[in-house]
């Protein structure tokens, strides 16, 4: 069944700004969905994802990471830090060529708007969300990336694509400890 992915929500938009599966549910309850919020510190995962995941009430935290539980010690559907990986590593990734096709579009957008240069913040694997520092060098090196952009990997800024940069994913922000088989 395909996943439902996406992102970008804010916090402030929900009570306590943890929303929950509960909610998700009443839009989709057959697929699997896992939504980051603005900030990449917290994701929203429907009942679905989370029991693909196997997040039980006897699931513990992860180190770095927090599943919001309601009062009876249930999973709420908000997940924090570290945490998002345990439902974001079992969501389709994207391919090289959709990274760079995203880019490129967004640069699009970006240049029709005025903006020529810009800060990413997320490089690097994290939390499920594919790394992108493949489709800035792709497009540093073949000319097709026409802005200035600094980008930070794993916390930790670095310059423009066009100085090949490179990024493990094993800097201080990342989580660890890979990903389970899906029951």
């Amino acid at each position: 069944m395909p996943w439902i992915v996406g992102g970008g929500w804010s916090m402030e938009a929900f009570d306590g700004g943890t929303p929950t599966a509960q909610l998700l549910g009443t839009v989709v309850r057959d697929r699997p969905v896992f939504l980051p919020n603005r900030d990449h510190h917290g994701a929203w995962a429907n009942t679905r994802a989370l029991d693909l995941a196997g997040i039980t009430r006897d699931t513990p935290d992860p180190v770095g990471g927090r599943i919001e539980r309601d009062a009876d010690g249930a999973p709420t559907g908000m997940l924090q830090e570290s945490a998002m990986e345990l439902v974001g590593c079992h969501t389709p990734q994207h391919t090289p060529d959709d990274r760079l096709k995203a880019l490129l579009h967004a640069q699009r957008h970006l240049h029709s708007l005025g903006i020529t240069a810009w800060q990413d913040a997320l490089l690097g694997d994290t939390s499920g969300i594919s790394d992108v520092s493949d489709a800035y060098l792709t497009a540093a090196g073949d000319g097709s990336l026409t802005a200035r952009v600094a980008g930070a990997c794993g916390g930790i800024a670095i310059g423009a694509p066009s100085r090949s940069p490179t990024c493990s994913g094993d800097g201080p922000f990342s989580a660890s400890g890979g990903c389970g088989p899906t029951p």
